[in-house]
């Protein structure tokens, strides 16, 4: 999950976008980055006690602690997501959740592997790359609202987590072109665990222009942006 014991830390969000930065001390890029950026982003070329890069892979999924068998991961993944031949899946343990998190890089997994790269030759040593939902999941302790929904947003994939309480209510990807489109999924989502929407606060990990920020604002209860 999240790194909280040091301050000096980055996360990388990576997709076929490009790169988005994230540090304690900057927050997030003004904006997307293009894939080159990975060669001249004075951010990448800092020493860290800690890095995250996380990727808007699609091919995610959460399972029961007790569905896990080692060895079975492509099978299981392989049932609700595309996984091509050649790719490896991994898995990433959730014992707060009593689940683990099934995932195969996507295609920016040589974009994610050239900044995990760069950042261990800049001398940081605790290099992790995650699915961007890991990430997204780490925010939640930190969040003392009872009803929230995070996302992070890359133009065309949708990362989703909703929690309830302490319940891990969702935790998926959806292809979406456009914000309206997100926006539909978000909706689908919170309607679906039948969640109030005036009661609930969303928790955005990309940045949101001030319409799409307006738009959300007339549905929930707030709406606010987490590094």
């Amino acid at each position: 999950m999240q790194e909280t014991g040091s301050k000096n830390v980055i996360s990388v969000q990576v997709s076929p976008r490009g790169i988005l930065i994230n540090t304690e001390s900057a927050g997030h890029s003004s904006e997307w980055m293009d894939a080159g950026s990975v060669f001249t982003a004075q951010a990448l070329r800092q020493s860290y006690d800690s890095a995250v890069v996380s990727s808007f892979t699609p091919a995610v999924t959460l399972i029961p602690s007790d569905f896990h068998i080692k060895g079975n991961e492509r099978s299981l993944l392989s049932s609700v997501a595309a996984v091509a031949d050649g790719d490896s899946v991994f898995s990433e343990p959730l014992p707060e959740f009593g689940a683990v998190l099934l995932w195969a890089p996507g295609p920016e997994a040589p974009l994610a592997g050239a900044v995990a790269q760069t950042l261990r030759l800049a001398g940081c040593n605790n290099v992790r790359t995650v699915p961007e939902v890991f990430r997204l999941l780490g925010f939640l302790p930190g969040i003392p609202k009872y009803n929230k929904v995070l996302c992070s947003y890359d133009g065309n994939t949708l990362c989703l987590v909703i929690a309830e309480g302490k319940s891990l209510r969702l935790c998926s990807t959806f292809r979406a072109g456009a914000f309206t489109t997100a926006e539909y999924w978000i909706f689908n989502a919170v309607k679906s665990l039948q969640l109030n929407m005036e009661m609930t606060d969303v928790f955005f990990a990309t940045p949101l222009s001030s319409e799409d920020e307006i738009s959300l604002c007339s549905y929930f209860r707030s709406v606010e942006i987490i590094y």
